[in-house]
C-alpha cells in the first residue's frame, strides 16, 4: 500500500512546482489568511544505507533543527522502522492536545493495516475510551423527576406557603393562595369555552399580574398556551392563528381593538369585560380536578407553542410538553435553590422560551416573579434599590445597559443566554449588578429553554482564578437529563477540540414543529446512541469539546443569525423581501457595526438588494413592506443597492465580497437642519449614538438602525447633557429629532415650575 501510495506521489509531482502567491490569489481566502495552517513532510531521501554501507561509506554524529512556521507540522521518516514526528507551536496547542492526536493516529494505522482496503471515510477516528467519555461519560446527567405536572407542583407550593408573594407588577401583588384562587376562577370560565387537553389558548394580555394568572389558568384545563405579540404585524399574526387554529382568545379590549377580521373569528374571552368580571368573582376558587377537565392531566400533553424565524419564509411552531416544562423547573430548583429562585425578575416576552424559565420554576419553590415590560426596565428609576435574587437576559443587552450606569437592580445570580457572550460583558455584568454568580447558559427553542450551562462564581470575574479575560466563556456542560452529541457529516463523535455539530437529546427535547411533519422528521432525527425509538435534535450550531469536558460555541452551519437574543432565519426575511415587485435578488446578512468605546459594535441586519428595474427602491419603502410581515427585530436596520450579488469562482454567492453598509441619513433631499439649540444637541447625541455623519430633526430613528439598545444610550446622554430623564420608550415613540426635543423642553419647563412652585400640594399654587 505505502508503495503504491509513493508511487501515485511520484507521478504528482511532476505539478509541484509553482508559486504558492499564485495559487493564494486564484483561492477565494482573505490575502491575510495563509493557504496552510499545518504541513505534512515525508523525508523520502534518495539513500541506499545498505549500498553505502558495503562501499565503506557511514553515516554518524547526525543532528538536525527544523525551523517551520506552520502551527502544526507532521514528519515522516521512512525505514526499517516508519517514525512519525510531530511538532507544534506551544503558543498555539497544549501537549495533551498533541498527544491525542498521536493517539488518533495510531489508531487510524492500525485500522488501515487490518484492513488496507477500508474507505477513509469509514475509519472511526475516536479509540474506544474516548468514544466512551465522549458518549457516556460527560453525558451522564440522569436526574430523577417526579411525575406531577407543573400545575400539580404549583398548587403542593400553595398549600406550603399560601401567604407568601407570588407574582407582583408595579404596585399590585397577590399571595400563592390568591394567585391560586384567580387561576381557579379563570380556568372554569376557560372550561365553559370548551377549552381542554390539546387545544390551544392564544393569549395576547399586557405584562401584568392577570399574565400570570392566565397562563395558569390555561394549564389549570389541561390546555396549551400560544403567545401572541400585539406589536406584531398582522400578516404574522394572522398566520400563526391559521396554523394553530386556538379554540380561544384571551385579551383585552383595548388589544382586541388591533386584530383584524380574520383573527376576530376565534372566540374571545376579554379579561377586561364586566361579564367576565362577574363570572370571575362568581367562580368557585378551590382547585379543578380531573373531572372538571375533558381529559385528565397528562405531562405528554401540550404545554405551550411558540412560534420562531423560519428558513423557508414562514414562522414554524416549536411544541412542548408539559413533561419538559416540569425537567426544567426541577433542574433549575436544584441548581439555583430556593434562595436564587426567592425574588426573580421576569422581564422577557412570552414569545420568548426564556420566560418559561422566569415565570414557573420560581413559582414551584415558593419564590416571588415581578413582572416588568422588559429588560429595559432595569434602567428606569421606579426600580432603583430594587434587589433580585435573578436576572436574566440577553448579554449584548444586558452589557450595554449596565454599562451605561443604568442598573437599577441589585442581584445575586444573572442569567445570561440567547447569543454568544463575551468575557468583557461578564466582567460589566458582574461589576454593575454585584452579582455572586453568572450563568452562561444555552438552548434552542426546541429543548426546553436550556440545555447547557456554565457559572463563573464570585471571585472569578477579575481573579487570576478566573477566566481568561480575552477568550469568551464557554457554554458549559450539559445540564440534567440532557446529552450533547458534537458530531461530523457522518454522526460519528469528533474528538475533542475538533468542531463539530451540536445534537441534543434527553427529557426536555420539544415534540416537534406543528403541522410540520417533513421538517420535525428532518430536525428531530433517530438517536443512534441511545434507546430505539429515541431521537436527537440537530441544532445547526458549531461547537467543541474541550479538555475540561465543556462546550465553546463557534458560530452556525447555516446562516441563521441572533440579534438582541431573537434566533432569525435570514432566509424568512430574504423570502418577504422578494416578495416585493421592485426586487429581482436580495440577500441577508448579520454585520458588526463600527466598535465603539465599549468594545465590538452591536450586530445589526444588513439587506443587500439588486433591483427588479432601473428605478432603485427606497429603503424607507422596503422597511414599510417587510414591516408588514415580520416583527420589528426581523427589519434590516440597512440596506445596500447593488447592479448584481458577486458570485465566487464556484458560481455561488460570494457572501464575503458583499460591502460594508455607510450608516447615512439617507437622501440629502429628506435632511431637515436642526433649528433650535436643543434639536441641535439632541441631532449630535443620535448621530453619535447611531455612528452616522449627520441627523436631520425628522430623520426616523429606526430608519438611522435604532433599536431599543440605542434608545437607552440616547436617553443616558440626554441625562448627561440636559438633566432631564427620559425612558427609552420616549425615544422609541418619539422617533425624531424634533418631537424628543419637545419632551424635552417640556420635561425641562416642568422641573422648572415644580421648582418654582413646590411640588403642587401647596393651595397658593
Amino acid at each position: 500500500w505505502l508503495r503504491e501510495l509513493q508511487v501515485e506521489q511520484a507521478e504528482a509531482r511532476r505539478f509541484d512546482v509553482f508559486p504558492l502567491t499564485q495559487l493564494h490569489a486564484w483561492s477565494e481566502l482573505p490575502a491575510e489568511v495563509g493557504l496552510f495552517d499545518s504541513i505534512v513532510v515525508f523525508e523520502n531521501y534518495p539513500i541506499d544505507g545498505e549500498a553505502a554501507a558495503a562501499h565503506g561509506l557511514r553515516l554518524r554524529e547526525l543532528r538536525a533543527i527544523e525551523t517551520t512556521n506552520y502551527p502544526l507540522g507532521v514528519v515522516v521518516v521512512p525505514g526499517e522502522r516508519l517514525s512519525i514526528g510531530l511538532s507544534y507551536d506551544p503558543a498555539l496547542f497544549e501537549l495533551p492536545t498533541i498527544e491525542r492526536l498521536a493517539d488518533h493516529l495510531i489508531h487510524i494505522l492500525d485500522v488501515l493495516v487490518a484492513d488496507p482496503t477500508i474507505p477513509l471515510d469509514w475509519i472511526d477516528i475516536l479509540g474506544e475510551a474516548e468514544r466512551d467519555k465522549l458518549l457516556v461519560g460527560w453525558n451522564d446527567t440522569a436526574r430523577e423527576v417526579p411525575a406531577d405536572t407543573m400545575v400539580e407542583l404549583f398548587e403542593a407550593q400553595v398549600s406550603r406557603t399560601p401567604g407568601a408573594t407570588a407574582v407582583c407588577c408595579g404596585d399590585v401583588s397577590v399571595s400563592y393562595d390568591e394567585l391560586n384562587e384567580q387561576a381557579n376562577r379563570l380556568a372554569r370560565v376557560l372550561r365553559g369555552f370548551g377549552v381542554g387537553a390539546e387545544q390551544f389558548v392564544a393569549l395576547m394580555v399586557p405584562r401584568s399580574v392577570d399574565m400570570v394568572v392566565t397562563l395558569l389558568a390555561v394549564w389549570k384545563t389541561g390546555a396549551a398556551y400560544l403567545p401572541i405579540d400585539s406589536a406584531y404585524p398582522v400578516e404574522r399574526i394572522e398566520f400563526m392563528f391559521s396554523d394553530a387554529c386556538p379554540t380561544l382568545l384571551v385579551t383585552t379590549r383595548e388589544l382586541d381593538s388591533r386584530l383584524s377580521d380574520l383573527s376576530r373569528e376565534v372566540p374571545r374571552l376579554r379579561l377586561d369585560d364586566p361579564e367576565i368580571g362577574a363570572a370571575l368573582t362568581a367562580g368557585a376558587g378551590s382547585d379543578l380536578t380531573d373531572a372538571d377537565r375533558v381529559a385528565p392531566l397528562s405531562g405528554e400533553h401540550t404545554a405551550y407553542v411558540i412560534y420562531t424565524s423560519g428558513s423557508t419564509g414562514r414562522p414554524k411552531g416549536v411544541v412542548v410538553a408539559h413533561d419538559s416544562v416540569v425537567d426544567l423547573v426541577i433542574w433549575a430548583g436544584s441548581e439555583f435553590g430556593v434562595s436564587g429562585l426567592s425574588r426573580v425578575v421576569a422581564s422577557t416576552s412570552l414569545n420568548f422560551d426564556v420566560s418559561v424559565f422566569e415565570i414557573f420554576p420560581p413559582l414551584a419553590v415558593g419564590g416571588s416573579i415581578e413582572v416588568v415590560e422588559d429588560a429595559l426596565a432595569l434602567a428606569e428609576p421606579r426600580l432603583s434599590e430594587r434587589v433580585a435574587s435573578l436576572i436574566s437576559g440577553v448579554p449584548s443587552v444586558f452589557s450595554q445597559v449596565l454599562s451605561q450606569g443604568g442598573a437599577a437592580v441589585t442581584a445575586d445570580i444573572v442569567v445570561l443566554a440567547g447569543e454568544a457572550l463575551s468575557a468583557r460583558a461578564v466582567r460589566q455584568i458582574a461589576a454593575a449588578t454585584s452579582c455572586t454568580r453568572i450563568a452562561n447558559i444555552y438552548g434552542p427553542t426546541e429543548a426546553t429553554v436550556y440545555a447547557t450551562a456554565w457559572y463563573s462564581d464570585a471571585g472569578g470575574f477579575d481573579s487570576d482564578d478566573g477566566f481568561d479575560s480575552d477568550t469568551a466563556p464557554p457554554i458549559g456542560r450539559p445540564i440534567a437529563n440532557t446529552q450533547v452529541y458534537v458530531l461530523d457529516g457522518f454522526l460519528r463523535p469528533v474528538p475533542v477540540g475538533v468542531p463539530g455539530e451540536m445534537y441534543l437529546a434527553g427529557r426536555g427535547l420539544a415534540r416537534g414543529y406543528l403541522q410540520r411533519p417533513g421538517l420535525t422528521a428532518a430536525r428531530f432525527v433517530p438517536n443512534p446512541f441511545s434507546a430505539p425509538g429515541s431521537r436527537m435534535y440537530r441544532t445547526g450550531d458549531v461547537v467543541r469539546w474541550n479538555a475540561a469536558g465543556e462546550l465553546d460555541y463557534l458560530g452556525r452551519v447555516d446562516h441563521q443569525v441572533k440579534i438582541r437574543g431573537f434566533r432569525i432565519e435570514l432566509g424568512e426575511i430574504e423570502a418577504v423581501l422578494a416578495r416585493h415587485p421592485d426586487v429581482s435578488a436580495a440577500v441577508v446578512l448579520g454585520r458588526k457595526t463600527a466598535p465603539t468605546e465599549e468594545g465590538s459594535g452591536p450586530q445589526r441586519l444588513v439587506a443587500y438588494v439588486v433591483p427588479a428595474g432601473h428605478q432603485v427602491p427606497r429603503s424607507s419603502t422596503l422597511r414599510s413592506f417587510l414591516s408588514q410581515a415580520l416583527p420589528g427585530y426581523m427589519v434590516p436596520a440597512a440596506f445596500v443597492f447593488l447592479d448584481a450579488l458577486p458570485l465566487g469562482r464556484t458560481g455561488k454567492l460570494d457572501r464575503t465580497a458583499l460591502p460594508a453598509p455607510e450608516w447615512e441619513t439617507g437622501p440629502a433631499t429628506d435632511y431637515v437642519a436642526p433649528s433650535t439649540d436643543t434639536e441641535r444637541a439632541l441631532a449630535g447625541i443620535w448621530a453619535d449614538v447611531l455612528a452616522v455623519d449627520k441627523v436631520g430633526v425628522e430623520g426616523n430613528f429606526f430608519e438611522l438602525g435604532g433599536d431599543s439598545i440605542r434608545s437607552l444610550l440616547i436617553t443616558t446622554r440626554i441625562k448627561a447633557v440636559f438633566d432631564v430623564t427620559l425612558t427609552p420608550r420616549d425615544v422609541l415613540t418619539a422617533r425624531t429629532v424634533s418631537a424628543l426635543a419637545e419632551m424635552v423642553e417640556d420635561a425641562i419647563l416642568c422641573e422648572l415650575e415644580r421648582v418654582a412652585f413646590g411640588d403642587g400640594n401647596d393651595d397658593r399654587v
